[in-house]
Parts: C-alpha cells; structure tokens; sequence
C-alpha cells in the first residue's frame, strides 16, 4: 500500500483558492478532497491522504497534476523514485516497517519498491 499526499504552500501575500483538477500516476487517478484547498499567505495546507493498492516495481513514476487558481491553469508532471526497502538481518535487526510514502507537489518523494 502506497500513501500520496498533497502539500500546497501559498508564497503569495494574498489568499489563494486552488482546485485540484487532476492528479494521475500508474498508482491510480485520485480524486483529491477537499475539491477546492484554501491556502492562507505564508502558510501551508494539506489535502487528504491519498491510497493506492498498487503494487510497484523499482521504476520511476511520473505524476501529473493540475491545478486551476481561478482562471489559470497549471499542469505539471513530477517524477515519483522508487527506493528499495533495505533487508535486516537476525543479528541487527532493522527498524520497524516505514510507513507509507508522501507526495509533496513542490518536492518529489522516493516510495518504497515492493
């Protein structure tokens, strides 16, 4: 299991209304809730976590999102990384399970490969 999230950070001095109007990968085209995100100046909010049951290899992934402010329109597409998760052995035990990956529109992330 796969976790997306959205982060949008409003480096504007006036508030801004944004409409996530598409947001598709081969993990799945989510529908991203809230419709419409309302982002204070200076601040940063989150929409809600997105999942997918997909399965993926070690490949990269491309995302494509688009976002509307009123009447403009932007589309672009981030390169997901696949990072492989590390084995742990008897004698050093690894960490416990990471939890799902994130997705921050301003910053690609690396998703564990399964």
């Amino acid at each position: 299991m796969i976790q997306l999230r959205l982060r949008l950070t409003n480096h504007s001095p006036a508030l801004v209304v944004v409409e996530v109007v598409d947001f598709d990968s081969a993990l799945g085209n989510f529908v991203v809730q809230p419709e419409k995100i309302t982002v204070q100046p200076g601040a940063s909010v989150e929409a809600d976590p997105m999942v997918s049951r997909l399965g993926i290899g070690t490949g990269d992934i491309p995302l494509t999102i688009k976002l509307r402010v009123e009447t403009r329109v932007d589309q672009q597409v981030l390169t997901l990384h696949a990072v492989p998760e590390k084995a742990s052995t008897p004698e050093t035990p690894g960490p416990p399970a990471a939890p799902a990956s994130s997705a921050d529109a301003s910053n690609p992330a690396a998703i564990p490969a399964h």
